[in-house]
C-alpha cells in the first residue's frame, strides 16, 4: 500500500474501493482525522480530499475539481461550521456545474441533537443522508449496502427501459 499525504488530499494505491472520490468537509482536525482513519480503513473511497471549511470546498468544487478529473463521488459535510455552515454551502452548491450536482451524493454529518438541523438537512433534495460523527464502520457500511441497491435498481431500470424500446420497436 502507498499512501501519499500532504493532509490534504491522500491516495491509495491498492485494490478496489467503492468510490474513487470522497470530498470531507469539516473543521474539526480530530474528525477529519478519525474519519480518514474509518474511509481508509474500510476501503471506503481510492482518493480522500479533505477541506476544512466550506469555503475552501466550494471554490475546489468550482475551480478544481473537474480539471483535475476529481469530482467527488461523495460528499460528507459536517452541519455546522463557523463562516458557513451546511445549508449555506447547500445553497452555493446548487449553483454549481451540472456534472458535479449530477455526480455527487451529500450526506450531512452532525453531533447535534437538534430536531430541527436533522428536519432542515433532509429537505435538501441534495441531503441523501444524516449520518452521527464520527464516521463508523457500520456506517459505510450502511451507505455501501444502500448505495448497491440503489446502483443495482437504476441499472435494471436502464436495461428495462432498453428492452421496452427493443420491443417496441420489434412491434412496429
Amino acid at each position: 500500500m502507498i499512501k501519499q499525504a500532504d493532509n490534504k488530499i491522500i491516495k491509495i494505491e491498492t485494490m478496489n474501493y467503492f468510490f474513487k472520490t470522497v470530498l470531507l468537509i469539516d473543521d474539526n482536525e480530530i474528525d477529519n482525522i478519525i474519519d480518514k482513519m474509518i474511509i481508509v480503513k474500510n476501503k471506503f473511497a481510492e482518493t480522500i480530499i479533505v477541506k476544512q471549511s466550506s469555503e475552501e470546498a466550494i471554490d475546489f468544487l468550482r475551480n478544481d475539481s473537474v480539471a483535475t478529473n476529481q469530482i467527488p463521488d461523495l460528499i460528507f459535510l459536517d452541519i455546522r461550521m463557523p463562516m458557513m455552515d451546511c445549508f449555506e454551502f447547500l445553497e452555493i452548491y446548487k449553483d454549481l456545474p451540472k456534472e458535479i450536482i449530477e455526480k455527487t451524493k451529500i450526506v450531512v454529518l452532525t453531533s447535534s441533537l437538534d430536531d430541527k438541523d436533522y428536519a432542515q438537512a433532509m429537505e435538501n433534495r441534495f441531503v441523501k443522508f444524516l449520518l452521527n460523527k464520527p464516521l463508523s464502520f457500520e456506517a459505510l457500511e450502511n451507505l455501501r449496502r444502500i448505495s448497491e441497491v440503489v446502483k443495482n435498481r437504476k441499472v435494471i431500470k436502464e436495461e428495462s427501459m432498453a428492452n421496452n424500446v427493443t420491443h417496441s420497436r420489434r412491434v412496429k
